[in-house]
């Protein structure tokens, strides 16, 4: 029997490991990466911002934003009209470490491209396409 959520997750395993394996000479995870990522694109996001972004929950962001901010790669502050939002962003060694991580990345990328040949163009719109109908 097919299951497509369980599919999903041995492919999320194999590629996360993948990435990880590449990213550790930058000392971050593939998740990691990808917060780091998206605060950069955001600039100065707020929790909510953030959290939609990664298509996470509140706490799940949260714990995974506690060690890049104790790493010192992310800045968190209080809003300036609401002291109940927390604004994030991507400090100035969080952006060298990203920059760092940047070609790891690339190179994983282009293995995994190669990995899955013809159909690499084809599975990056069905996955594309299934995240935008199922969010």
């Amino acid at each position: 029997m097919f299951c497509y959520c369980a599919q999903s997750r041995r492919i999320a395993r194999a590629l996360t490991a993948r990435y990880d394996a590449a990213l550790a000479k930058a000392n971050l995870t593939a998740g990691q990466f990808e917060t780091l990522g998206v605060l950069q694109a955001l600039n100065d996001g707020s929790g909510s911002a953030l959290a939609q972004r990664l298509a996470v929950d509140k706490t799940t962001l949260s714990r995974n934003l506690k060690p890049l901010i104790e790493a010192k790669l992310v800045t968190a502050r209080r809003g300036e009209q609401d002291a109940r939002e927390i604004r994030y962003a991507l400090s100035a060694a969080g952006q060298r470490r990203l920059a760092k991580a940047m070609p790891l990345w690339q190179a994983a990328h282009a293995q995994t491209e190669t990995l899955l040949g013809k159909q690499a163009a084809g599975m990056e719109r069905a996955l594309q396409t299934a995240s935008a109908l199922l969010a």
